[in-house]
């Protein structure tokens, strides 16, 4: 049942973001029309996008999820009215090993595209723009304490990864209902600090916001501690929580 259900919820996110597509391009032909998962994607990939297309006139569209935006793919590959219409549609790999084959569909190197904004170098550009002006002895001891809170944090949240990564096995084999991580404010349950970090998530604290997901066992983090051992965490792991770990960071070191 619970398989039926994401199915028609699936559905009824799609048809929203493609029937906005049909209505643009009856008038609007020669636009680049994007698909994205979530309201918050074009921020990373919008300035890109205009770099690439030299600011030439694109509509972003959103999908309301991954499943979503390959249906969209599936009915404009399948589709003798809009088979050339300029679509592009944009997906975070998450934890799937695969996906379809199509040089209109891209999908991030990483769990998602905010795993990459983490990355030292982004946060030396950052710097750069928002505190220093040039390199120093100071910005270096910056990214030194980003790279040890960064890891810090990485291993904190190990626990709750392990959990999302059987979660959503689980979820897809309908085997559970799905867990919406919505309602989980991970700053609730840390305290990061520069070069610090403390938590207060547990297992536990795990069954009480989400009383309906899956129970991970022993087992399953053995498991998933198999799947990770030879991934790069900061590049598999969720990357919205690893996001708000450098909000956190960067809250911080606006307030020193």
């Amino acid at each position: 049942m619970e398989r039926i259900k994401l199915q028609r919820e699936s559905r009824n996110r799609y048809i929203v973001a493609w029937t906005r597509f049909i209505k643009t391009y009856a008038n609007k032909k020669s636009e680049i029309f994007c698909f994205f998962e979530g309201p918050d994607d074009p921020k990373y990939y919008g300035a890109r996008l205009d770099s690439v297309f030299n600011q030439k006139n694109t509509v972003f569209l959103i999908s309301k999820g991954k499943e979503a935006v390959l249906k969209i793919r599936s009915l404009w590959r399948d589709s003798e009215e809009y088979k050339h219409a300029n679509i592009l549609l944009f997906v975070d790999k998450d934890f799937d090993v695969s996906h379809p084959e199509d040089p209109s569909l891209y999908v991030t190197p990483c769990y998602a595209i905010e795993n990459l904004y983490v990355d030292t170098g982004v946060i030396q550009k950052l710097l750069r723009d928002e505190f220093f002006e040039n390199e120093g002895e100071e910005e270096e001891e910056i990214l030194r304490l980003w790279e040890i809170t960064l890891d810090q944090f990485v291993t904190t949240m190990e626990t709750l990864n392990f959990w999302l990564w059987k979660q959503r096995q689980m979820e897809l084999s309908g085997s559970c209902h799905r867990a919406d991580l919505n309602n989980l404010n991970i700053s609730q349950y840390l305290k990061i600090e520069i070069g610090a970090v403390e938590s207060k998530l547990s297992q536990e604290i795990i069954s009480k916001i989400f009383p309906e997901s899956y129970q991970i066992t022993e087992a399953d983090i053995a498991e998933a501690r198999a799947y990770f051992l030879n991934k790069d965490r900061k590049l598999s792991f969720r990357g919205k929580w690893l996001f708000e770990c450098l909000r956190l960071f960067l809250e911080r070191l606006a307030a020193d």
